[in-house]
Order: C-alpha cells, then structure tokens, then sequence
C-alpha cells in the first residue's frame, strides 16, 4: 500500500509540472516605442527657471540603441538626446499645469508619440525638486514604482540586454521622514504560481554602509532607513534577488540604481575671508587684476552647486561707486570707471557675495581689499622758488657784482654792491634713535598688541618743547601709534602674505613733531620682519585635467602654498566622495592623479582634498575630462 500512494504522488507532481509549464506564456516580441502612453512630472513651484530638468521619457526602438532623436510640440522644452527633458527658458504654469506631445522615430522611419503633462503641486507632499533634478518618478496607481523580473521566454537561453535597463530611482537628500520610507517594489512574474522571497545585496544593503536600504522578503518592498547625504554618496548599486520557496529556483538578479538628488543644503565657501589686491592708479576699465574663489559643495552640475558673485558695497563710493565689477561666474575682479587716483584714494575695500541657485539661493561674503598702487602722474614741483640751506648764524655778507651780458669794448670798472642777510633761527627737528628701527615678530600677532616705543629727541633745549607722533606711511594700515608717547600697537590682523610685505618686511614711517611756533618733522622708519606661521591652505593650480580612455596616463598635480618653506610642502592629496572608486593618488616623486578603471567619453567633476606639511587642508574640484582615444 505504501508503494501505491508513493506512486499515485508522482504521477499528481508530474502531472503538476506539465501543467504549469504548458500555462506559461512565450514573453511577446520588442515593440518599439514609449514605455509610457503618457507621463505625468510634478514640481512644487509655479515659476521655473531656464535649464530647469523636469523628467525623462524611455524610449525603445528595439536596436539597443540608447540616444535617440526627440522632437517637443511645445517650443519652450528641449529633449536631449538620453530622453531629459530641460526647460529652454524660464516658463509660469499659469493654470498650474502644462501637457504637450513628444515624438521620436523608430528604425524604419515610423513616427512614435507619448503625451507629457507638467503639474504644479504647491503645498502637496510631492518631492520638492530644485534646478537640475528630474521630477521623479512618473505617476503610477500604487504609492511606490514597481518592478517586475523580466519573464523568460521557453526555449532562451539568456533575456535580451535591453530587458534589463532600468532608469535610476531618485531620492531626495535630507528626507525629514518618518522612516522607514518605500522607495520601489520588485516582483517575480512567477509570484502569482508559487511563494517568492525577495533580498537585495550591495553596499548600503549587505555590505558598508549597512541597513541604509531593506527589504521586505515577503512583499519585496524596499525601504530606505535613513535621511541620505549626497555630499557623502551620491549613489547606490543594489542586486534585487527573487528565488521560489520550494526549490529554491531564483530569478537573474536585477541592478537597482537609486541616486541621490541634490537638496540645497551648503552655502558658498570663499577660500579666504579676507583678500589683498592692487591696481595702479590711471588703470582703464577692463583691466583685470585679482580673482575671489567660493566653492559650493552641492552637486556642481545643478545650480545648487554653482556659483554666482556679485559686489555688494565698495568703500569710499568715490570718486563714483561703481568703480569695480566682478564676473558673476569666474570671480574675476576688473576695473570698472576712470579715475583711480592713489593720492586721494590709496585704498578701497569692496565686499562680495558668492550666491548659488544663480544668486538667489544660499550666500556667503568675503572682504577683498585693494591698494591702489602708484604710478608716475605727478610733474615735480619746486618747494621754495629761491633761497639758501642757511644755518643759525647771525649774518652772512654777499659780494654782488654785475656785468654785461655781452663784453663791452673797452676795459669798465665793474660795478659791485655789498648785501648784508640776517638769519633768524628756527627749531630743528626731532631727531629718531636710530633712524632705522628693526623688529621682528609673528605674523598672527593679536591686535593691540605693543610692537615698540619708538621716540625722538629735539636737541639741547629739549626740557622746554614736546614732541608728538603720528604715523606717516602704513600701507595696510596695521599700525597705531600713541601720539604722546611713541608707543606703537598692532591696529589690524598683520599677514605674512601681504602684497605690502618684501622678503618678509613690512616698512613703516612714524613722524615726530615738535611742539615749536614753527612745527618741524622728523622721519623714522620701522622695520618689522614678520615671522612665518601656517595660516594659508594649498590650492592645485590645474582646474581641468584631460585623459585618455584606453591608455590613461599619470597627470602630475602642481600646488600653491602662499606660506614660507617650513609651513607649505610636501604636500598629501585626497579624492573625496565617491570619485575614490575610479581615481586615485599616487605619491612618487611628486603627485600624481590617476584613473583606476575605464570610464565613458565625459567630463567628471572630483573634490580633491590637499594638505600642507602642517595638515592645513582646502578642497577644490577640478574638472577631468575623459576623452575616446
């Protein structure tokens, strides 16, 4: 009897299995075309400006072709060739939507069509998108995208290529929660038939940094666990994995490519708060002659990440207060009116902002002063139009004599006459000890600091007169000097750097005054050498770099450290983001960039971090350009 049920149970499993073979449908033929009849795009404003991204149409002519030619009803949206749609100029929803017809060309030459609606959702729980992000996912009748596994035809081998291209999901960055959150469903086309258990690997998942994504191995809902960073990851690769309970068949798996939208969450940095320039008097409009950097470490292909400087205030507004202007895209600093004059206006002290979201986002200021140099536009001039370098004696007697310009002919007596000068006295000057002082201090010296006493003697009848100082000459203006008793302070943050500094000296002039009823001046000059700290991060002079795909060469990186010897090189660099995984830095002599793996013909944006002997650091993005070789 036990042998008979044995039997008849095989029978019913084999039975089981022709039947379920037999119900499974061949997968139909490719069909070119859309893969929607119709997409619907939401934004969270009215108003949207040129550039603006605000989705992506999928288009498939059954070539594996990727980049295809779109054509848009409404002549304000442009169509790239990967199937974004961009604004071309700034464009109002004036009912709070717009809708218009897209149409591509199949390989036979057979126009195809789907209908685009762009719907404003103010106030909605719709994603709130900024210049330069898709709007999302298109709408669909569930509350997160679902994705099916590709059925396999009988007989295949292998699913086409083209059956397994799924556009990235994309995910908000400082998502405010409550979390978990679904971000997409993957489902088996054999769930219906038996029991499916669904998992997903890849870093974020099973691998560092993990649990950022999980999934529901019932319903195979995926969830994310966390507010993201795109500064941090900008991306995540995940494998979805679907196998049968009994029997364990599983599915190929499928990649999941979720990307990290940009939110505008950092403000423009400037690489110095405080800048030194000159310009010499006389300089005509156009001249350009200092440059501010900020650097904004949202992503730089948005306008979250791009900056834009603008002058807000320049003082003295004379001789008119547009005497400078700023490219508002490279921060270059140029000459904007006539009239630079260093004997009325030696210096000018402008204050710039560095905006990103095309100057109206976040902000950040900086203070750039500027020295107006001198240049020869002054004749000379006498001080006295006659006289003598008379001392205090009480007379001089001159012998005066007077004759024809032209000889006479015959021999004259010469006519002669006696003048008699008479020299009153006047008070000499003071006179400094010495008359070349040298100090040396460090540059980060605080401000009010005491440097010296620096004083002047007036000679033998010094008992009964004064002597006040001031300062003469201080071209940046760091000094402040007792007017009673010569003592001189730090007025302002001195620097090392400064275009006013030689060979490290700062030279400065300090005036005695004798308190007499003719005043009279004497001239001291300090010498300050300033000491050397570390108060100046590297930059990398390149800002592109190029490689060749096949056969990438090492690119030597060349630096700038504004320090002295002892506080700049050598230098260490870092590759910051997600940029470590196809680029790294190797240290030989010198410092080299490489390319660790291929890469498609594009231009890629890297953060390089570079540190100075004393481990002061500053970021900069440098733009590598990789071209087909």
């Amino acid at each position: 009897m036990e042998n008979f049920w044995s039997l008849q149970l095989g029978v019913i499993f084999l039975l089981l299995q022709v039947w379920a073979s037999g119900s499974c449908e061949a997968a139909p033929p490719c069909q070119p075309g859309f893969n929607l009849d119709h997409s619907v795009f939401r934004v969270d404003r009215r108003h949207l400006p040129q550039g603006w991204i605000v989705g992506k149409v999928t288009f498939d002519d059954c070539t594996g072709r990727k980049r295809f030619l779109f054509i848009s009803e409404d002549s304000r949206f442009q169509v790239d060739l990967d199937g974004n749609i961009k604004l071309k100029r700034a464009v109002t929803l004036h009912e709070g939507h717009t809708s218009f017809a897209v149409h591509a060309w199949d390989s036979n030459g057979k126009k195809l069509s789907t209908r685009v609606t762009l719907e404003n959702e103010s106030g909605s729980h719709s994603q709130h998108l900024t210049p330069g992000d898709t709007a999302g996912q298109v709408e669909s009748s569930s509350d997160v995208p679902v994705l099916v596994f590709p059925q396999l035809s009988p007989g295949a081998l292998s699913r086409q290529k083209r059956d397994w291209v799924i556009p990235p999901f994309n995910i908000p960055e400082n998502a405010k929660g409550p979390f978990p959150q679904r971000v997409v469903q993957i489902k088996s086309s054999n769930a219906k038939e038996v029991q499916i258990l669904y998992s997903i690997t890849g870093p974020g998942a099973s691998e560092p940094p993990e649990g950022v994504f999980t999934i529901d191995r019932n319903s195979g809902i995926v969830y994310v666990t966390q507010p993201l960073d795109r500064e941090a990851q900008d991306q995540y690769v995940l494998m979805a994995h679907a196998a049968a309970v009994v029997g364990g068949k599983a599915e190929d798996p499928m990649e999941l490519i979720i990307t990290v939208f940009d939110q505008n969450d950092n403000k423009p940095e400037f690489i110095k708060d405080t800048l030194l320039g000159s310009v010499s008097e006389g300089s005509q409009p156009g001249i350009q002659f200092m440059k501010v950097v900020a650097i904004d470490k949202d992503d730089p292909l948005t306008y979250n990440g791009q900056v834009t400087y603008s002058i807000l205030n320049q003082d003295p507004k004379l001789p008119n207060d547009n005497m400078f202007m700023i490219n508002s895209q490279t921060g270059a600093i140029s000459v904007a009116s006539p009239g630079l004059d260093r004997e009325n206006y030696p210096e000018y002290k402008l204050i710039i902002q560095a905006a990103d979201t095309q100057g109206q986002g976040l902000s950040n200021t900086c203070t750039a002063l500027i020295t107006v140099t001198d240049s020869n536009d002054n004749a000379p001039q006498f001080v006295k139009d006659s006289g003598l370098p008379l001392d205090k004696n009480n007379k001089h007697t001159l012998l005066v004599t007077v004759e024809n310009e032209v000889p006479v002919a015959n021999r004259v007596p010469t006519a002669t006459a006696t003048v008699i000068v008479q020299v009153l006295d006047v008070p000499e000057p003071p006179v400094f000890n010495p008359t070349e002082n040298v100090i040396a201090v460090s540059e980060d010296l605080p401000v009010h600091s005491e440097l010296i006493e620096y004083t002047a003697t007036s000679g033998p009848d010094l008992a009964k007169k004064t002597v006040w100082y001031r300062v003469g000459s201080d071209p940046a203006g760091w000094l402040n000097v007792s007017k009673d008793t010569g003592l001189i302070r730090v007025k302002s943050p001195m620097d090392r750097e400064s275009p006013f500094v030689r060979d490290g000296n700062y030279e400065a002039l300090i005036l005695a005054i004798g308190n007499d009823e003719f005043p009279v001046t004497g001239t001291g000059t300090l010498i300050i050498h300033l000491e050397d700290v570390n108060d100046n991060a590297p930059t990398i002079d390149q800002r592109e770099i190029t490689f060749c795909s096949e056969d990438p060469q090492p690119v030597q990186l060349s630096f700038t450290d504004r320090d002295g010897p002892g506080n700049a090189g050598p230098f260490r660099v870092e590759v910051r983001g997600c940029s470590r995984n196809d680029w790294t830095v190797e240290t030989t002599p010198g410092v080299h960039l490489t390319l660790k793996s291929k890469l498609e013909q594009d231009e890629y944006p890297i953060v390089l971090r570079v540190y100075d002997t004393g481990d002061k650091f500053q970021d900069s993005v440098v733009l590598m350009k990789v071209y087909d070789c």
